[in-house]
């Protein structure tokens, strides 16, 4: 599965084709982007560089074995990152610390999640 995206933040026919065990190739857009393994889950290319494309297009027709194992670990990694239980849990898991905080704390005006963000980009 071939997508040349720009920008995308959660490019939807990548996620389908995670979930199918295809193997990737891609620009790095949005959350596929940043949560697949390079070189083990999906090949990325620099967005606009279509000899990029042109070279790892090659490379999957010359490497058989490597569209065998970005296939082998596309599924895998579908479940890992993009899954909608995965989505449940966490999205349960905000809503349960959100309102933990507020218990503790009424006049709170952030989330226990705003406050990690704010520190990650003071660090």
């Amino acid at each position: 599965m071939v997508c040349a995206s720009w920008d995308e933040t959660g490019p939807l026919t990548l996620i389908e084709g995670l979930a199918l065990g295809r193997a990737i190739l891609s620009t790095k857009v949005g959350i596929v982007g940043e949560s697949l393994v390079p070189g083990k889950e999906a090949l990325f290319v620099e967005a606009g560089d279509s000899a990029g494309f042109a070279s790892a297009i090659e490379r999957l027709v010359r490497e058989p074995e490597l569209v065998e194992s970005l296939q082998a670990n596309s599924r895998a990694a579908y479940e890992r990152y993009f899954k909608l239980d995965r989505f449940g849990t966490e999205f349960l898991s905000l809503l349960e610390e959100t309102i933990s905080s507020i218990k503790r704390d009424p006049q709170a005006k952030t989330s226990p999640r705003n406050e990690v963000e704010r520190q990650r980009v003071t660090v």
